[in-house]
């Protein structure tokens, strides 16, 4: 695997991104919800909003795509679309410990390894066809794969990953392969 540098000044275009998610796709309330709640609260809920988004209910990924891209222009209108949704992805840690799968999996552990794995089965158990497994562990650097994930897979998932390894202790580095279409490895190094 070729890896690189995040390109964080490149041009994102958010609305191609989420026109190429198959309606098939789902994702978990649990994540969708959180976002929800801001946009109403900010007085900027779009006509396309449902009134809930239940925690254990599937719902169109597409819709939490767009949410995200609202939400993060909205709450860090001065970095660029791509560190937004990074900054967002590093809140996502906390909804997902707000689940009952995400307090089991990933609640009391420090341990990189662990907590690298039970993200790799949080996405296998949230997002409707997508393939995630932890390919590399050693001391000081992770390799993790994600597969038909496709959405914002160099910036959201990134700041999540890296998030998520800080409760852990660890202040990881990532660049990024992209291996097709919806699929990426990530290699952290702390």
């Amino acid at each position: 695997m070729d890896f690189g540098p995040v390109p964080w000044t490149a041009p994102l275009d958010a609305e191609a991104e989420i026109a190429a998610i198959s309606a098939q796709v789902t994702i978990r309330g649990v994540f969708v919800s959180p976002l929800a709640d801001l946009v109403r609260k900010a007085g900027r809920a779009p006509a396309w909003l449902r009134p809930r988004y239940f925690p254990h209910e599937n719902y169109p990924l597409s819709e939490h795509a767009r949410l995200l891209v609202d939400v993060a222009r909205m709450s860090a209108p001065q970095l660029n679309l791509r560190r937004a949704l990074y900054k967002l992805g590093r809140l996502a840690v906390g909804a997902y410990l707000e689940s009952l799968v995400g307090r089991v999996t990933l609640g009391s552990t420090d341990d990189p390894e662990v907590m690298l794995s039970a993200i790799a089965q949080g996405y296998r158990l949230s997002v409707r066809g997508a393939s995630a497994r932890l390919v590399r562990f050693k001391q000081g650097e992770a390799v993790l794969q994600l597969e038909q994930v496709p959405y914002f897979l160099d910036c959201h998932h990134i700041g999540l990953i890296e998030q998520a390894l800080s409760r852990c202790h660890v202040q990881a580095q990532t660049e990024l392969a992209p291996l097709g279409r919806f699929s990426v490895a990530y290699r952290c190094t702390w």
